[in-house]
């Protein structure tokens, strides 16, 4: 049976989340290195990262696509994941899947999903603080940014792209 084809529209935010393969958690230096490739890719593909959370078996991103760009989610999620996954094999001296399957990415098409999407990225870095013990995660996610207004390179504040987005009022 075929895929279905991924839903994408330019000028929108598009929530995107992985799981890793259940035998990978990644360590602090993992994180790290994953918050640099972001940062990289961020600028590579000029997309806006309003929201994210980068956790040690899974992520989220709220990312803003914009026409003028030209890049399509499948396009920079092949770069962001292909250039993760070649960092952890051979650091790891491993082979094999990194990710657990394919990404996943929803439209957000109305200002309720939006809010609802955003505290979702927020939380979800604090609940895993509290499981894992480990305030330092909360170096991974953009949460310090909106919190305290530390400087993230990652980060592109939403109240920038909410006149450019396509959002319903709902």
């Amino acid at each position: 049976m075929a895929r279905q084809k991924r839903e994408f529209e330019y000028n929108t935010f598009i929530h995107i989340l992985n799981k890793l393969n259940p035998e990978l958690r990644l360590k602090t230096k993992f994180l790290k290195r994953f918050k640099e490739i972001l940062r990289i890719s961020k600028n590579r593909f000029h997309v806006k990262i309003t929201n994210y959370c980068i956790l040690n078996n899974h992520f989220h991103l709220c990312a803003f696509f914009e026409e003028k760009n030209n890049v399509t989610v499948s396009e920079y999620m092949h770069w962001l994941e292909t250039v993760l996954a070649i960092y952890i094999n051979k650091t790891l001296e491993r082979h094999g899947k990194v990710f657990a399957d394919r990404f996943k990415s929803k439209i957000v098409k109305t200002k309720k999903y939006f809010r609802k999407l955003f505290n979702y990225i927020k939380e979800n870095i604090k609940k895993h603080m509290l499981i894992s013990k480990d305030p330092e995660l909360i170096n991974y996610s953009s949460h310090h940014f909106y919190a305290s207004g530390i400087a993230d390179l990652i980060v592109t504040h939403f109240r920038d792209l909410i006149p450019f987005a396509k959002l319903n009022d709902k």
